[in-house]
């Protein structure tokens, strides 16, 4: 499973939580700058969860070599993919921008799930991460949305648990 999004969304802080990866986690962007794997056991299946170089919405060929990384396992490694957004106004990229750079990723992981996470619900409250959550929604190919803080283990672990639900089994390991 890979987990992608904007710069500074909570991709580290997710697959740390969930995973046996221990990615660096730090308050400002881009401080990914490789895929990075960790093993995690869900529901009796130990699964891999990659995290990815924060993206921004822009073309491949405008796009610096550590993007370029993200967007090959996206494009290259089996399983779902879950999407993180960031609701806050502190936020690397608007919410529109955000929306943009999902259809970009839509566009290059084939016709596996994409499962959109609104992270930070314990910053911005539940009803603020509704609303961007019925946004999100909207998102042509979007498979399901989903409200979490990566955080806290019990909040990530039911997003990887409903990415291994998302799609055939038989698709990836």
């Amino acid at each position: 499973m890979i987990v992608s999004g904007p710069p500074n969304a909570g991709k580290s802080t997710f697959v740390s939580t969930v995973s046996s990866a221990k990615p660096e986690v730090a308050p400002y962007p881009f401080t990914t700058k490789s895929v990075i794997v960790g093993h995690a056991e869900v529901e009796g299946r130990r699964v891999q969860v990659v995290d990815t170089p924060g993206l921004l919405d822009r073309p491949l060929e405008e796009m610096n070599e550590v993007e370029r990384r993200a967007v090959a396992a996206l494009r290259h490694l089996p399983g779902p993919v879950i999407f993180l957004v960031d609701p806050t106004d502190e936020a690397y990229m608007g919410l529109e921008a955000q929306a943009g750079l999902a259809k970009r990723v839509l566009g290059v992981m084939g016709d596996r799930p994409l499962l959109i996470a609104v992270n930070k619900v314990d910053v911005v409250g539940r009803g603020r991460a509704e609303e961007v959550a019925r946004k999100m929604e909207g998102l042509t190919g979007v498979a399901k949305v989903y409200l979490m803080t990566a955080t806290s283990r019990d909040s990530a672990l039911e997003v990887l648990r409903e990415a291994l639900r998302s799609g055939p089994s038989a698709s990836w390991p």
